[in-house]
C-alpha cells in the first residue's frame, strides 16, 4: 500500500513509498483511515527541524480517522464499519504512575504515530482500542481528524 514516509534526515525527505499492510494482534484494532490532518510537527519532520527523536524510515499522520476495518479476537467495545476518530499515544508502557493515573499522554516510554510508529498518511494502521473515539454521525473524518 502507499504511504507518506520520512526516509531520511534532510529537509525534504518525505516521499510516496510502498509499504507493508500492518496486521493485528488480539488486543487490537485494524483502522482504514479516511482522513489525516497536517500537524505543525508533520511540516517539523519534513524539513527535519523537529526537537525529538524519530525512527526511520516512518510513515507520517498522527491526527486521523476511520473506519474499524478489523478486529482482534481479544477486542471488545469496537466492531468493523464503526467510525472512530484515533489518539496519538500509539504506544505506551502502561505501568508508570502516568499510565496507571490515567494519563498516559505523559508516559516516559510512549511512541507516538508518525514518528516512532508508522502513522496514518496510508490506507491502514493498526491502533489500541483504549485511544479510539467513536464519531457522531453529524462529524465528518477531516472534522474528527
Amino acid at each position: 500500500m502507499q504511504a507518506v514516509v520520512k526516509f531520511g534526515r534532510q529537509d525534504g525527505n518525505v516521499r510516496a513509498e510502498d509499504v507493508v499492510e500492518p496486521t493485528i494482534g488480539p488486543d487490537q484494532v485494524l483502522l482504514e483511515v479516511q482522513a489525516v490532518g497536517v500537524c505543525g510537527s508533520d511540516i517539523h519532520l519534513w524539513h527535519e527541524n523537529q526537537s525529538w527523536q524519530i525512527k526511520l524510515p516512518v510513515v507520517l499522520g498522527h491526527e486521523f480517522g476511520g473506519y474499524v476495518a478489523k478486529v482482534g479476537e481479544r477486542v471488545t467495545g469496537f466492531k468493523v464499519g464503526e467510525r472512530v476518530a484515533c489518539e496519538t499515544a500509539a504506544e505506551v508502557c502502561g505501568q508508570c504512575v502516568y499510565c496507571l493515573s490515567g494519563n498516559y499522554n505523559l508516559c516516559p516510554h510512549r511512541k507516538g504515530y508518525g514518528n516512532q510508529i508508522d502513522g496514518a498518511m496510508t490506507r491502514l494502521v493498526a491502533a489500541r482500542p483504549q485511544i479510539l473515539h467513536r464519531i457522531p454521525p453529524n462529524v465528518t473524518f477531516e472534522q474528527a481528524a
